[in-house]
């Protein structure tokens, strides 16, 4: 009796060992089994990471170029623009005081020369100024084009302002001076008036000559230290409109929009 109850005391010792052992296995198999998954899932994250990673930095890095690379490129291509207008407005600045000084010193030369006992010289003198005269009525509406670009329409008017047309022995504009000094010359040389009030005529034309270009240099400069070289002109009433407004005869219709027309009774 007592060896039986050995052996079942022994048995069951080896069984709940046993089990004990399988228990123990099981639970060390969890325990690899989990770190496993631990192992897997940080592999995952690190590698997802990693081409998040990449990514972030080649696309962002890529963005930060392009917007680095453009806004450089907006900034270097505006003060090329600028640059360039500077250029052409100083180009034009210095043609157009040639223009204006060549037809002031010829005119000034007819009326020095109409006292002059040669008839030749003052022909030959005659045409070399009607040569500039030429010049200058072919090109002055392209120069009060540019005036107006380059500067504003100030300058534009001061230099041409049509509604001179209308008033033409106390013109405001440096064209109609030109105009009003070249009548008095003929006029001297027809001996209609005086060669001193056609010199009357041309002295105020010298001065008005001086004064419009000294302006036109400074607000052109003006206009190039603000930066302001690329902006268009600010709007402003058109003194051909209130010119062409006050004349007689139908402008035709394709110069002006119809609102614009001055209406024929």
């Amino acid at each position: 009796m007592r060896r039986l109850l050995l052996w079942c005391f022994i048995l069951f010792g080896l069984f709940g060992l046993s089990l004990a052992e399988s228990g123990s296995q099981s639970i060390e198999a969890e325990k690899l089994k989990l770190e496993k998954d631990k192992f897997a899932y940080e592999q995952r994250q690190s590698t997802r990471n990693l081409i998040l990673g990449f990514l972030l930095t080649t696309v962002g890095g890529a963005y930060v170029t392009w917007l680095f690379s453009t806004r450089t490129w907006h900034r270097q291509t505006t003060i090329d623009l600028y640059r360039k207008r500077f250029e052409e407005g100083t180009a034009f600045l210095d043609s157009f005081a040639k223009a204006v000084g060549e037809r002031y010193y010829l005119l000034q030369r007819l009326l020095w020369a109409l006292g002059d006992a040669d008839p030749q010289r003052i022909e030959r003198t005659e045409k070399d100024y009607f040569v500039s005269v030429v010049a200058w009525n072919a090109t002055y509406w392209v120069n009060r084009n540019k005036i107006r670009l380059l500067v504003d329409d100030t300058q534009a008017n001061a230099f041409l302002d049509y509604k001179d047309d209308f008033n033409q022995e106390s013109p405001q504009s440096l064209h109609y001076l030109f105009v009003k000094a070249h009548r008095y010359v003929q006029k001297a040389k027809a001996k209609d008036i005086s060669k001193d009030v056609a010199q009357a005529a041309v002295d105020d034309l010298n001065w008005a000559c001086s004064t419009f270009l000294e302006n036109l240099t400074t607000s052109f400069l003006d206009k190039a230290v603000s930066l302001q070289l690329l902006k268009s002109p600010a709007f402003r009433p058109s003194s051909l409109k209130a010119a062409i407004k006050q004349r007689p005869r139908m402008v035709p219709p394709r110069l002006w929009d119809a609102t614009d027309v001055p209406k024929t009774k």
